[in-house]
């Protein structure tokens, strides 16, 4: 699980600049994480604001397959939304 420093809430992003560079590390951190492991597929749960939502789609270049879920509420788990090739 991949968190701000100061834990999830919503004011755990102030600034663009702050989204722009938390996009990039996550970006990074998934990149990285799957070179070392060889991972052929990543499985996306995202809970984030709109806009770092937004701006991670756009930063999300070179990495491998992606299946994103979407959250069917509270208790009902979650189900495979959209499978974004690379």
């Amino acid at each position: 699980m991949i968190t701000p420093q100061a834990g999830p809430s919503n004011s755990a992003i102030k600034t663009a600049s702050q989204g722009r560079g938390c996009s990039l590390t996550i970006r990074d951190l998934i990149r990285n994480l799957t070179k070392k492991y060889n991972s052929k597929k990543v499985h996306l749960f995202l809970a984030a604001p709109c806009g770092l939502a937004l701006l991670l789609g756009h930063r999300w270049d070179r990495m491998p397959n992606t299946q994103l879920y979407e959250d069917l509420g509270s208790g009902k788990g979650y189900a495979p939304s959209f499978l974004i090739p690379n």
